[in-house]
């Protein structure tokens, strides 16, 4: 939806969200409130409540994953890589290669939500 949607003024705060995202590599408590931060720069791009409402739901999830995941050494930095593929996707607004680059960033937060 977020590909479909996105106009030419959506990516500006949503490349700012993932400039952060990158400058926070390292820092696990940044990492984690710009990650934060770029899945709601996604939330808001369909102008649509029941996006926000979801985003919502799911954010201190999100946040208590990250928290408690066993930290490994780069893993910011995949999680970083799968927003910047995510990111160009939206931004070409290809809805295919946006759910092609999401799978991946899902796969990884099932891994270690189960380990």
């Amino acid at each position: 939806m977020a590909a479909r949607l996105a106009g030419a003024t959506d990516p500006r705060g949503f490349e700012k969200a993932l400039a952060a995202n990158l400058a926070a590599i390292g820092d696990n408590a940044q990492f984690m409130k710009t990650g934060v931060a770029f899945h709601l720069a996604i939330a808001v791009i369909p102008c649509n409540p029941i996006y926000l409402a979801q985003y919502e739901a799911i954010v201190e999830w999100l946040v208590d994953r990250r928290i408690v995941s066993p930290r490994h050494p780069g893993i910011d930095r995949l999680a970083y890589q799968l927003h910047r593929r995510i990111y160009e996707a939206i931004k070409a607004r290809d809805s295919k290669a946006t759910a092609t680059a999401m799978r991946p960033h899902f796969g990884q937060i099932a891994d270690r939500y189960w380990k």
